[in-house]
């Protein structure tokens, strides 16, 4: 099996900012969940609690079978050459699930591309994760919880998958939120704003909107929510960025 040399250094790097940290664990971690074109497996309990962590940008997840195997295919857009990182874990950390696409695997060519070969028998089976809790991100450009530039993710099994109708991102935030409004904005002048209930400690903040109204390019999401228990204000200021494929 392949060693992933300088691995663990860099998650450790970026523990603060995700709470999915492997500093607990060696590299004999990837060497006994090496499934050939990605690791997967369950780790150790995190020890840390970020204040927020993004878990999954998708564009749709088709529901696969409890129980028979499929083989999941993730497909995406880049509008260039830009390196793709994939990595995919439990959006509620009923279990600490990871999968993670080997570099080899990923095509880094312009337009859409696809990530084959996810058999669901070898892990989302036995552990008993249903694609409702399936998290997937696609981040551009580097593996780092700096960049801000995702792709929206499409997971399925078919031989086609269904037309997308809706972008959704799943955030996790350890505190307490009021209400708030997001913002999607895009090329030609495109903006909507959208409003979001307040949410509660430790919860999972789903943003979704409308995919096929988007112009296609590049587009941004922003959100600014207050923090409940902040007697000054205090607000989560995040921004992320894809670039809108759709036709």
């Amino acid at each position: 099996m392949t060693r992933k040399p300088g691995r663990l250094i860099v998650i450790c790097l970026t523990a603060v900012a995700s709470a999915v940290v492997l500093c607990a664990q060696s590299l004999d971690w990837y060497q006994h969940h090496d499934f050939g074109n990605r690791w997967e497996g369950l780790f150790g309990e995190n020890q840390g609690s970020p204040e927020w962590e993004l878990r999954s940008f998708v564009a749709s997840i088709e529901s696969y079978p409890m129980d028979s195997n499929v083989y999941l295919t993730i497909k995406y857009y880049v509008p260039d050459f830009t390196k793709a990182f994939i990595r995919a874990t439990t959006i509620i950390r009923t279990k600490s699930y990871l999968m993670e696409a080997k570099a080899q695997a990923l095509h880094e060519n312009r337009g859409w591309r696809f990530f084959r070969g996810w058999k669901t028998k070898d892990v989302l089976l036995q552990k008993n994760i249903p694609s409702g809790n399936l998290g997937v991100l696609i981040r551009l450009g580097a593996d780092s919880e700096a960049v801000n530039l995702f792709a929206p993710a499409i997971v399925y099994f078919s031989p086609t998958p269904k037309p997308v109708t809706t972008y959704r991102f799943d955030l996790f935030t350890a505190v307490a939120l009021k209400s708030f409004s997001f913002e999607v904005l895009g090329q030609n002048g495109y903006h909507h704003t959208y409003p979001h209930l307040e949410a509660g400690a430790a919860s999972t903040v789903s943003i979704e909107f409308p995919a096929k109204e988007i112009p296609p390019g590049f587009t941004r999401v922003v959100l600014s929510p207050e923090l409940q228990a902040s007697t000054s204000g205090q607000k989560l200021h995040l921004e992320w960025q894809f670039y809108q494929g759709l036709p």
